[in-house]
């Protein structure tokens, strides 16, 4: 068994994405692009990508970020025919190392805002979070996804969107001349993983995103299959336009535009606590999967 850092490469090999697809039981049909969405370069970010390999085959897989003096784990996997030999504590072992070294004074799984493929541990994951708590990591928060049948959804009605209007704020898909209009919007009020996601949802064909204008600026948003083609998210609002409807007309446009592509259940994903009561009444959603942020003190250099 011998153990190497990996380089970012034109992209993820094959082996690590069939890893995924083998390893990520609960995640279906997105099981194998997971690393994806943690394995390139990006700025802010050290990366580290870590291979087990038993001969020319890989069998497991960690790869984390550094960002300031936070080392986050992103992904672990082990292939199940090479589980319970300690290879993913010598994994999570070498990765804390590395962390380490690159500036990261705490450790933490979940809850990156830099990239992510989970918001945490699925605590469905069992005997990951059973590891992570033998070596030392404590929950430290507990984030939710939330289900919704599409099906259900009902579209904002006419009158609904007239009395939106009248309030001086119109409602329409995203296209790629609003990029600018929409980069204003999320550089003056919201994190740059949204900033990054509304521009992939833009930019995609056609747009999966849905803006509200006011006075030619974007004053909210609602985008969908950013991340995952099941998943709805981000939607936001600015705080002085609130109060007429807007969250969720947008949230149901977004949503209904998820019928053509064959999505039936969808997830919202990372659900902030005090957004729970707001998707329960608009669009009738129901809390779904369940993961622990974890955190431990860095190891010495």
């Amino acid at each position: 068994m011998r153990f190497e850092e990996a380089g970012s490469g034109p992209g993820v090999p094959e082996e690590v994405e069939a890893l995924a697809r083998t390893s990520f039981d609960l995640d279906g049909d997105d099981a194998a692009r997971l690393p994806e969405l943690v394995w390139s370069d990006s700025d802010g970010a050290a990366r580290v990508r870590l291979l087990a390999w038993d001969g020319d085959q890989i069998v497991g897989v960690a790869v984390g970020s550094v960002v300031e003096a936070t080392g986050f784990l992103d992904l672990l996997a082990v292939a199940p025919e090479w589980r319970c030999r300690g290879i993913g504590r010598e994994l999570l072992g070498r990765w804390e190392a590395r962390a380490a070294v690159l500036g990261g004074e705490t450790l933490a799984i979940g809850a990156n805002l830099h990239a992510y493929a989970w918001p945490g541990v699925d605590i469905r994951y069992t005997p990951a979070i059973a590891m992570f708590l033998k070596a030392g990591y404590a929950r430290r928060d507990v984030l939710f996804n939330m289900d919704v049948d599409v099906m259900d959804v009902v579209p904002p009605t006419a009158s609904e969107l007239i009395r939106i209007e009248d309030a001086g704020v119109t409602l329409r898909r995203g296209v790629v001349e609003d990029a600018d209009a929409l980069a204003r919007h999320t550089a003056s009020e919201w994190t740059e993983v949204w900033a990054r996601e509304t521009q992939a949802a833009l930019h995609r064909s056609p747009s999966s995103i849905f803006l509200a204008f006011a006075e030619d600026e974007v004053v909210g948003f609602a985008a969908h299959g950013v991340l995952r083609a099941t998943h709805f998210g981000p939607l936001a609002t600015s705080a002085v336009w609130r109060r007429i409807g807007l969250g969720g007309a947008l949230t149901r446009l977004a949503l209904a535009d998820m019928v053509p592509l064959g999505q039936r259940i969808v997830e919202i994903a990372w659900v902030a606590q005090d957004a729970i009561p707001f998707y329960s009444r608009s669009v009738n959603a129901r809390l779904g999967r369940t993961f622990w942020t974890m955190t431990r003190k860095g190891t010495e250099t």
